[in-house]
């Protein structure tokens, strides 16, 4: 699991965590392509919308680098056509 913090924080001022299970890396700037869709998620369902960003990606003549991840945004309990997911990939910068 993988949280995003806003670019105005950096590893010195984000609070440390109480569980020392829990690491804080930083990794550095890319540029992501992304395609929002809602709904369940679901392995065929995670596939058909990575295929569709890279069809759209190609047919732009942009290059991706590493393998598409998957972004979920919502709680459990959020409705499912308000749920907000997104496939995503680096792409050559």
């Amino acid at each position: 699991m993988a949280f995003i913090m806003p670019g105005r924080y950096s590893l010195g001022n984000l609070p440390m965590p109480m569980n020392m299970q829990i690491k804080l890396d930083q990794e550095p700037p890319a540029k992501i392509a992304v395609l929002r869709f809602s709904g369940f998620t679901s392995p065929d369902k995670n596939e058909k919308e990575t295929n569709r960003l890279l069809e759209v990606l190609k047919s732009h003549g942009i290059e991706t680098e590493g393998e598409p991840f998957l972004m979920r945004y919502s709680p459990p309990w959020t409705l499912p056509f308000l749920r907000r997911n997104e496939v995503a990939v680096k792409v050559e910068l």
